[in-house]
């Protein structure tokens, strides 16, 4: 979606979807052959961002870089020119297929965050289980690191737990958390569990990190692409609205020499 500026008149989304009132009506129009990306185009619609013909789809990684500091004519510079009240909350998806969006496969692609993952979590109560990090049998016996920022916006204490793959018949223990502010935590390492997370209890802004011991005896299989997954479980008993970063890495990974 692009960014906008909303100014002294401070636009609703009603008006910018209205044709006629004044404010912002040029966002309201909707031309899919005009060139222009209007607020009415994009806002909770699906849109393709790019088209590969079968003819010219090359294997490997494909990158797509979002920003709301950016002109279009130079994507990569940040621009004090550009002012926006909104923020970067949408979905993904990538596939194959020729017949619209609604039939594409997306079965014989992945998409992951480079790096960091943003999550925003909008609920009145929740009880989910999110993929967390792909971790290989290769990996066994090292340690995951993952980092969470800002997982404290809820009126409510909850609790985060970490859990192995569903095909591995056996649970994670061990794992050792920690934040940023070197504040004492109510964690649980035989389960991989913290609780009491809410702003209350100093979550608000803050990075905590998490430790967890890949077992020696890890397994799953990876030309499965549903499998080898590690999850973090997120329970809040009330109000959810945050936007949460996370990111992950594998410690004790060989470095290549060269000579």
């Amino acid at each position: 979606m692009p960014s906008f500026d909303p100014g002294g008149s401070n636009p609703t989304i009603y008006q910018y979807l209205h044709p006629t009132d004044g404010k912002q009506d040029a966002q309201a129009v909707i031309n899919p052959a005009d060139g222009s990306n209007t607020f009415a185009e994009l806002f909770r619609q699906n849109v393709t961002i790019c088209s590969i013909p079968a003819g010219s789809v090359q294997t490997g990684e494909y990158i797509l870089q979002v920003r709301s500091n950016a002109t279009a004519a130079a994507p990569t510079v940040y621009s004090a020119s550009v002012v926006d009240g909104g923020h970067n909350r949408m979905s993904i998806f990538a596939g194959f297929g020729s017949a619209g969006l609604a039939a594409v496969d997306g079965s014989a692609v992945a998409i992951n965050a480079r790096g960091r993952l943003p999550i925003y979590a909008n609920a009145s109560a929740a009880n989910t289980s999110f993929y967390l990090a792909r971790v290989l049998p290769y990996d066994a016996g090292r340690t995951l690191r993952v980092t969470l920022f800002d997982i404290g916006d809820a009126s409510s204490a909850g609790v985060l737990q970490v859990l192995p793959p569903t095909e591995f018949a056996a649970s994670f223990s061990g794992c050792v958390f920690s934040r940023d502010d070197g504040a004492s935590l109510s964690s649980t390492p035989a389960t991989c569990t913290l609780s009491n997370v809410s702003s209350a209890n100093g979550f608000d802004g803050r990075s905590v990190t998490v430790d967890i011991p890949i077992p020696a005896n890890y397994t799953c299989t990876p030309a499965v692409a549903t499998q080898c997954w590690i999850k973090v479980r997120a329970a809040f008993p009330s109000g959810v609205t945050d936007t949460t970063t996370w990111s992950a890495a594998i410690l004790g990974n060989p470095i290549r020499l060269v000579e």
